[in-house]
């Protein structure tokens, strides 16, 4: 099986064109990690988000007390290390192969690129950061995150930020993040 054809069987990848996956695979690269081996680490900055080609992955939390909490593993297809790139945030969790795996490796530029002219996309990943946070609500108290992408041409973020951010309560901590690339026109 091709590479491309894996990724138009992920559903956040299904939207895109033979041409813009082609151009997706062609600024990627190719990984290999061995058993036990840490593909990311917790507190680490952001860097390249991957699809996990063939293999295992096991990801897990060190909560606060210094405990170590396993939250699951990744599968064939997968992405793992979006939302680092995407929020431009620390990693959240640690990421080890639970046997040999191969991943498709996808620098920051060619994964924002492929949101940026993609809304269908933008709107996978932003589905799949929030189904995948909800497991560190249960580990986590004080980790409560909102994510908001402008998909809409001509809305006011910082408007729309302030706004959301006085309708909170008073105790609430809010930053907004703004990433011009988001507000890029799709063609």
């Amino acid at each position: 099986m091709k590479i491309s054809d894996l990724l138009r069987s992920i559903s956040i990848f299904s939207h895109l064109s033979d041409r813009e996956l082609g151009q997706l695979t062609d600024r990627s690269e190719l990984k290999w990690i061995k058993s036990g081996e840490v593909l990311m680490k917790q507190g680490d900055s952001g860097g390249n988000a991957y699809v996990l080609l063939d293999g295992r992955l096991q990801t897990s939390m060190t909560l606060s007390d210094g405990r170590t909490r396993t939250l699951g593993d990744i599968y064939r297809g997968e992405v793992v290390g979006e939302a680092s790139v995407l929020l431009g945030e620390a990693r959240k969790i640690t990421v080890v192969a639970r046997r040999f795996s191969i991943l498709l490796e996808i620098s920051p530029a060619t994964l924002l690129d492929v949101v940026r002219r993609d809304s269908e996309t933008l709107a996978e990943f932003s589905s799949t950061l929030v189904r995948r946070s909800q497991p560190y609500y249960h580990y986590e108290e004080h980790i409560h995150s909102l994510l908001v992408f402008p998909i809409t041409p001509g809305i006011d973020m910082e408007q729309f930020c302030m706004e959301l951010h006085d309708a909170l309560p008073a105790d609430t901590v809010a930053r907004c993040i703004f990433q011009p690339l988001f507000f890029a026109e799709t063609g």
